[in-house]
């Protein structure tokens, strides 16, 4: 066998098996501000029955910015 396939079979496994374990990483991710936002404008939008205050005062800055 030609020592290309002896090195290029077990990379391209290692290779695949980091790709598979950061996409796994990225989905146990924890959420960053969208559920924060989403929260803020369910409360906004029930009059403050449901939902979060703006407690950390950054909804203008941070989720009124990325609409």
């Amino acid at each position: 066998m030609n020592i290309k396939y002896i090195l290029l079979i077990p990379m391209t496994a290692i290779m695949l098996s980091y790709a598979y374990n950061i996409n796994k990483q990225l989905e146990n991710a924890p959420p960053t501000f969208s559920n924060y936002c989403q929260m803020v404008e369910i409360y906004k939008s029930t009059n403050g029955d449901f939902g979060w205050p703006d407690y950390k005062k950054l909804y203008s800055v941070q989720c009124e910015v990325s609409k």
